[in-house]
Parts: structure tokens; C-alpha cells; sequence
């Protein structure tokens, strides 16, 4: 019996996820005379508002890593017959 995936790394990284795609839903609801305008200037108007959101979600995936990571080392500590048991 293999070890299964931590919940909570789980749930940070669906979060994580959700806040990307909401980000880019936003963008397709961006006026037209914006999107029009050269990729260059696009990504420079919303620089400042995709920046956050990048950050808070490379960093729930790396804290949903660490969990997974730690969980895999304290797994792996456990003798045989506890891992069957789980």
C-alpha cells in the first residue's frame, strides 16, 4: 500500500490553481481598445495586478510541496507493519 497524497498540500495546490485561472478570466473581460494594443503594453498595463497574484500562488505551491516533501520523510520513517495498517 503506497502513501497517499497530503490533504492540505492538495488543497493549496487547487487553490493555487484557482487563483490563476481566475486571473485569467479577468483578462478576457478586459475592454477591447486594451487588448487591442501591442502584447508589450498589455502585459505592462496589468503587471502590477498579475504580480501579486503569481506570487501568492508560486508560494502556496511551494508551501504545498514542503508539506508533501515532509509527509514523504515521516512515511518513509514509519516501520512496515504501521504503513499497512494506514
Amino acid at each position: 500500500m503506497g502513501k497517499s497524497l497530503n490533504k492540505i498540500a492538495l488543497i493549496m495546490w487547487v487553490i493555487a490553481i484557482l487563483i490563476i485561472v481566475g486571473e485569467t478570466i479577468s483578462f478576457i473581460e478586459v475592454p477591447r481598445d486594451i487588448r487591442d494594443q501591442s502584447p508589450f503594453r498589455f502585459i505592462g498595463l496589468f503587471w502590477p495586478l498579475l504580480r501579486p497574484d503569481i506570487i501568492s500562488s508560486a508560494a502556496l505551491v511551494t508551501f504545498g510541496t514542503i508539506i508533501e516533501l515532509l509527509d514523504q520523510i515521516r512515511w518513509n520513517a514509519l516501520p512496515p507493519d504501521q504503513r499497512n495498517r494506514r
